[in-house]
């Protein structure tokens, strides 16, 4: 039995109305849908994972220490995106320079795909902290900002690292969780 052949992902990306400011982007990524898929699914696991912990600790002081590590663990995952992002972008970078844009013109985007990828599991926590220790919103709102540095500052260690990316990547996420976790209990 002959079985049908999967759909191309470009298309499928092309069907989904997608600003077209990200449209690039996540037509890059949707070549990879394994990798993006499996890296999705761990940043969703770790956020209900987060939140299944804090919910054990009946909402304590432990619990946004808690958060704030998952958060860290989550960016680290999602940072890969910088690298499937910069392949990509590889062969159109020479014809680009030709054109009247900024020369930070993909790295904004691609900075803003990932933001947006990484703000799914943000908001899995604020929603379920929200819910059930609202005192704990005044933390995610500072955390926001944070997060959104980490995932951008993330982008450095992954495209410049070379054969250290990943553990710088992991060194950088650390430095935040502590360094968040220091100013959240402070």
């Amino acid at each position: 039995m002959r079985r049908a052949p999967l759909p191309d992902p470009r298309r499928v990306v092309g069907a989904i109305p997608v600003p077209p400011l990200l449209r690039l982007q996540l037509q890059a990524l949707a070549e990879h849908p394994v990798s993006v898929g499996t890296r999705g699914a761990v940043a969703i696991g770790l956020a209900v994972l987060a939140a299944t912990i804090a919910t054990a600790l009946h909402f304590d002081a432990r619990a946004v220490p808690v958060a704030i590590g998952a958060l860290a663990l989550i960016g680290f995952v999602l940072a890969n995106f910088y690298r499937l992002l910069g392949d990509a972008h590889t062969p159109v970078r020479a014809y680009l320079a030709t054109l009247p844009l900024s020369p930070h013109h993909l790295l904004l985007r691609d900075v803003l795909a990932v933001l947006l990828a990484g703000a799914v599991p943000f908001l899995m926590l604020v929603v379920w902290f929200g819910v059930f220790d609202p005192g704990s919103l005044l933390a995610f709102a500072g955390l926001a900002l944070g997060y959104a540095a980490l995932l951008a500052a993330l982008r450095v260690p992954v495209l410049r690292g070379g054969r250290l990316a990943a553990m710088h990547t992991a060194i950088l996420a650390a430095g935040w969780a502590g360094g968040a976790i220091a100013m959240v209990l402070r």
